[in-house]
């Protein structure tokens, strides 16, 4: 863990705790809630269902965004506790066999899923009330793969997708990228706003805003 954001919001100090694939949530891994998150991410689950020790935060695809799939804007909000940790992906590509049968093994569906974002013009970066989130660190700190999970896709999921996910019987996945994981913030009257810019290959590039309440 260490310590991003530090800035005065109204007449508290709000320091920004941002924990590594290592650290724990709960008794779990950031690196084991990463799969958690794409399951729900593909899931027709609505995003008020959230109880715990996390949050998942997730772009809300009724929100407007260019025609162009590679230029979007898209905001989204929500409400946590005081004593739940906020998990969201900076960039992150997921690779499951429904999707890619030729990818028979964990090993070949790693590879493809760290292949874009090993590349140069692969970038992000977010900020929370105008401070950067990650005060100055590197943001391979905060990048992560995961072990081999088990992927169960709706026919409804409730989220933008840069490619169809077909739905079916659990198959496995695998996960890398960059996750964000903020282990808490204080409550405030006034919410926090979270602003993610992504860019990828081929002019992918989006702007991100959540609105988060802590109560």
């Amino acid at each position: 863990m260490f310590n991003g954001a530090q800035y005065q919001k109204g007449d508290k100090e709000i320091i920004v705790k941002l924990l590594e694939g290592n650290d724990r949530v709960g008794g779990r891994a950031v690196s084991e809630l990463i799969t958690d998150w794409w399951n729900w991410n593909v899931s027709s689950r609505i995003d008020d269902d959230q109880k715990g020790d996390v949050y998942f935060l997730r772009a809300n695809p009724k929100f407007d965004e260019s025609e162009d799939a590679r230029v979007f804007t898209i905001g989204s909000s929500a409400a946590v506790h005081k004593n739940q940790a906020i998990l969201f992906p900076g960039m992150s590509t997921m690779v499951d066999k429904g999707t890619f049968p030729n990818l028979d093994t964990h090993e070949k569906r790693i590879q493809e899923a760290k292949k874009d974002n090993n590349e140069p013009q692969t970038n992000f970066t977010c900020e929370i009330d105008n401070y950067d989130i990650l005060g100055g660190q590197d943001k391979d700190k905060i990048r992560i793969s995961s072990k081999e999970f088990e992927l169960d896709a709706t026919d409804k999921p409730q989220v933008r997708i840069d490619y169809p996910i077909p739905p079916g019987p659990a198959r496995p996945a695998a996960t890398d990228g960059y996750f964000l994981c903020i282990k808490e913030l204080p409550p405030h009257k006034d919410p926090y706003t979270i602003k993610l810019y992504s860019k990828g290959i081929e002019r992918y590039h989006g702007t991100i805003t959540y609105e988060v309440k802590v109560e």
